[in-house]
């Protein structure tokens, strides 16, 4: 009976109209990229700032793409930060200390050359304190992330400047799990992976440019810069206070 009901009003009035029928909009892939990219990268953030404070080491290495004999070097990086102080080094492998050392007192930012007894010191509400200004800085922290984690709206920064982004999913990234994004960020391609596994921390990312050479040519560089922190680690005692040369008195 319900099945001749059913053929009598197909008859009566015809099937369902496409107006008739419920909407199903689908969103776009690059929405729901953005979308999970964006929560992991805001749960990331919100863990870290919650720690209250907290260290990374940062091993990176850089090299001609499929040419062993090619450009290539290495550097370590190491950020402590707490309640908005921070203190950055940056090193070569070979070299016994840190070459490069920046830190925030809560005052000033004051960067410090060793090899060469240069240094800079700015108040923070300065122009001359920002990232952007200190440039000696910024060349340094290139490859390694740091120089974005000190950027004011760290969130907002990367999603200015990220474009192209691709979610590939979950993957397992030397034994640990982790979200695998794709992104376009200056006209380099990085690829970022963030453990899927508790606080989805960064783990590792690429970002791969093409150099050019004096011979008018050009290569393809990639570097791979890998993560471990240590949220809650307190900061040693003399941590935000660095000793530099003084100038002589005039």
């Amino acid at each position: 009976m319900r099945r001749l009901l059913l053929s009598a009003l197909l008859m009566v009035f015809g099937p369902l109209s496409a107006a008739a029928q419920p909407a199903i909009v689908a969103k776009p892939k690059a929405d729901v990229a953005a979308a999970h990219f964006g929560a992991v990268l805001q749960q990331a953030l919100g863990a870290i700032g919650q720690a209250g404070s907290y260290a990374l080491d940062v091993e990176s290495k850089w090299g001609a793409v499929a040419d062993p004999q090619g450009p290539q070097g290495a550097h370590r990086y190491r950020l402590v930060w707490q309640a908005g102080k921070y203190r950055v080094e940056v090193q070569s492998p070979a070299a016994g200390a840190a070459e490069l050392l920046c830190v925030n007192d809560g005052a000033n930012v004051t960067t410090y050359f060793p090899a060469r007894k240069l240094y800079s010191q700015h108040a923070i509400d300065s122009p001359q304190a920002s990232l952007e200004a200190n440039k000696m800085l910024a060349l340094s922290l290139q490859g390694s992330a740091i120089d974005i984690l000190l950027q004011r709206d760290v969130a907002g920064f990367v999603h200015t400047q990220a474009s192209q982004l691709t979610d590939h999913g979950d993957v397992v990234l030397e034994g640990k799990k982790a979200h695998h994004f794709e992104l376009v960020w200056s006209g380099a391609k990085v690829q970022l992976w963030f453990a899927s596994e508790g606080v989805p921390l960064l783990l590792q990312f690429t970002r791969t440019t093409y150099v050019p050479t004096s011979a008018g040519e050009r290569y393809e560089q990639v570097c791979t810069a890998k993560f471990k922190w240590q949220l809650g680690a307190k900061p040693g005692e003399g941590t935000f206070a660095l000793q530099f040369p003084r100038m002589p008195a005039s």
